[in-house]
């Protein structure tokens, strides 16, 4: 395993990161963010005709609301991102540089869709990529986490 990390910690351990590769992360990391997990509870319940008991759904975040079609798009222009670069290329990003990149490239991008100014190219799609890299570049730099990009 390797990793590049802009943590200064002294003990690394393997986790599987959200693709499912093992990646070497901070011991400190992996105690604050993914161990320290709870399960919210509302203190409300709903029971069903076969007896199961489950937490209420209100004002949970209702995933079930959007628009899956363009979910595929966006897996979709991933996809050809990952043949052309190399898979998950773009979580390399970490600077002020790549995330302005990725900033100037999402406000291109919405203004040609905005403007339908070109079809051939999937810009909505390229829209929610450039968002996504801007926001994983802005948590990087505002929470100074460790790359947890596939090995």
């Amino acid at each position: 395993m390797s990793g590049k990390h802009s943590c200064d910690c002294v003990t690394k351990v393997a986790a599987e990161n959200r693709m499912g590769a093992i990646v070497e992360v901070c011991e400190d990391y992996m105690k604050g963010v993914i161990m320290d997990f709870v399960t919210k509870d509302s203190g409300e319940r709903q029971e069903f005709s076969t007896g199961m008991v489950r937490d209420t759904s209100t004002d949970k975040v209702r995933y079930d609301l959007v628009y899956m079609p363009m979910f595929k798009r966006w897996a979709e222009l991933m996809t050809r991102g990952a043949k052309k670069y190399s898979p998950n290329n773009w979580l390399k990003a970490e600077t002020q540089e790549e995330m302005d990149r990725f900033r100037e490239s999402a406000f291109r991008h919405f203004m040609t869709w905005f403007l339908d100014e070109d079809r051939t190219e999937d810009h909505a799609a390229a829209i929610f990529f450039n968002v996504s890299g801007a926001e994983m570049v802005r948590e990087k730099l505002q929470n100074k986490l460790p790359d947890i990009r596939q090995g």
